[in-house]
């Protein structure tokens, strides 16, 4: 009788490479639905409600332009729960975090006249900052959640502050999606180390969103991913993980410049 050996494997998780590969797809898909169909042909920055409804009317092709657009910002919105994950897991590992404040705030800077340019159409644009403004500010966030990390009403109060003030500071500052990436930067930093309630307590920060943005409902399926994370950094490319939010930004602001 031969003995049979098992193949049987155990199942890989998704590391960290693979978070930040699949966090700039639907990032790159929303940027393509708001910057080129929704803002360009569909023009929806300059139109009214009557208006776009008279469009679909007369015009066909209205109603699934508007349809991909949609789809397009639901998708978008599960880039946010993984980027703040990533940002959670990078405040923990780093051996400098004045240096990794500096990176994030420096990528906020490049940002910000290609996202003008893309979401706009113009270099300077003061309605509105990017998000990456609000990656700064979580940072800043999880720095003093640190300085008080015993458990008890004191620090539990003084967190209740810091937040806050993260808050108030997204608002001030206009960021785009700002506020959604406290919320989820706060419930993630709570499961840094519970990784069996991370996708509860991501559902719960993604229900909260709602609250600000309808289309953060769509961003509950990130957390099935975040849910398998192997804790396995992968292999990544420093220079693309800066470089690709502006590029894309300004790759995109270009060609709308054409349609």
């Amino acid at each position: 009788m031969s003995l049979r050996l098992s193949t049987k494997r155990t199942p890989k998780g998704t590391d960290a490479a693979a978070i930040r590969k699949w966090g700039m797809i639907f990032l790159t898909i929303g940027i393509i639905g708001q910057c080129i169909l929704q803002n360009r042909l569909l023009n929806m920055n300059s139109v009214t409600g009557n208006e776009l409804l008279g469009a679909m009317e007369s015009d066909p092709m209205v109603m699934p332009l508007l349809t991909a657009a949609l789809i397009c910002k639901i998708i978008e919105t599960c880039a946010a729960p993984l980027f703040a994950f990533l940002l959670v897991e990078g405040f923990q590992r780093t051996r400098s975090f004045e240096k990794y404040l500096i990176r994030v705030g420096a990528v906020a800077l490049i940002s910000e006249l290609p996202y003008n340019l893309a979401y706009s159409g113009k270099l300077f644009e003061l309605s509105s900052r990017n998000p990456v403004f609000g990656l700064f500010i979580c940072m800043v966030m999880l720095y003093f959640y640190n300085r008080y990390p015993d458990k008890g009403m004191k620090n539990f109060a003084m967190k209740a502050l810091i937040t806050l003030a993260a808050f108030l500071w997204c608002l001030m500052l206009h960021i785009d999606q700002g506020i959604c990436l406290v919320v989820m930067v706060a419930m993630l930093w709570y499961a840094r180390s519970k990784s069996n309630e991370r996708a509860v307590l991501g559902f719960c920060s993604a229900m909260v969103c709602t609250l600000f943005d309808m289309y953060y409902i769509g961003s509950c399926m990130a957390f099935i991913m975040l849910h398998r994370y192997d804790e396995e950094r992968g292999e990544q490319n420093e220079k693309l993980n800066y470089a690709f939010y502006p590029v894309v930004l300004l790759t995109v602001g270009i060609i709308g410049l054409f349609i």
